[in-house]
């Protein structure tokens, strides 16, 4: 054993119990939080068998245990320990989560990660928008003959950013959602459009969204990837003002710390008018 194991175990033995194990619940999240998910999962089995542990931990462990199999694309797994939560514990806070879900979750069938229970509930949703969105995902075949795939995807897009605000997958949702505005063409002569590459004046709904993305996260590394697209996107319809406004964004916001999208940026200004 490393002696930083060492020291670790003997720090927590000599806290005392009220503060050592407020609850024997917080070792193993903490591993899961870290990847340790053998160690995780070792630790949440061990407290379901646990005597002395309360029904409340054992619930949280099972709501665990079942959040890992769901991570690990264990799906039938995940149903099963879910509905022992279910059965076993039907007054937790866990086992009504799951209660209420437990029918989107059973069709959630490929991989998806998540830190929490809500949060793998949010990802089945989003799942349901890849399918409209990035339909070539999909192993099965579905016909889609005159459904809107740009409508429906944003449709499940938004049950994420309604149901879990200020979570990371309301993050992801939006970033999604933005890309499903911005749009696709399917291939084929008799490919559809969607979003901006159907109708490319419409910008303003991916104005709205990327407003919100810049609320719900201030610093994430994409919204400069974002700011370049909605440059784009002027630029492709010539309003060449609103395009340079964009782009001066990009520079601005990088503070000369040298990113890719301002040096993109700076070559796309030196000649914007066609």
């Amino acid at each position: 054993m490393s002696q930083f194991k060492v020291a670790t175990i003997s720090l927590l033995l000599a806290l005392p119990a009220s503060i050592a194990f407020a609850d024997r619940t917080e070792v193993p999240q903490k591993y899961y939080e870290h990847g340790l998910i053998e160690d995780a999962k070792r630790e949440f089995i061990a407290v379901t068998f646990d005597r002395k542990a309360d029904n409340g931990e054992k619930a949280k462990s099972l709501s665990a245990l079942g959040d890992i199999a769901f991570d690990e694309n264990k799906i039938a797994l995940a149903l099963a320990t879910w509905r022992e939560l279910i059965e076993s514990y039907p007054e937790s806070d866990e086992a009504k989560l799951v209660s209420e879900r437990i029918d989107q979750l059973g069709q959630a069938v490929e991989e998806t990660t998540g830190d929490t229970l809500d949060n793998a509930i949010a990802r089945s949703y989003i799942r349901h928008g890849d399918f409209w969105s990035r339909g070539k995902e999909e192993k099965l075949t579905i016909d889609s003959s005159w459904i809107p795939s740009d409508k429906v995807a944003i449709a499940w897009y938004d049950r994420v950013i309604s149901e879990f605000p200020d979570t990371p997958a309301a993050t992801l949702a939006l970033k999604k959602k933005f890309y499903t505005l911005n749009g696709w063409e399917e291939p084929g002569k008799y490919g559809s459009k969607y979003g901006l590459m159907a109708v490319p004046s419409n910008i303003a709904p991916l104005l709205q969204v990327f407003e919100e993305l810049e609320v719900a996260s201030p610093n994430d590394p994409d919204l400069q990837r974002f700011r370049y697209i909605i440059a784009q996107a002027y630029w492709k319809t010539k309003k060449f003002d609103e395009t340079r406004e964009w782009l001066q964004k990009i520079i601005d916001v990088d503070q000369g710390k040298g990113g890719f999208y301002k040096d993109l940026a700076e070559w796309r200004l030196k000649k914007i008018n066609y």
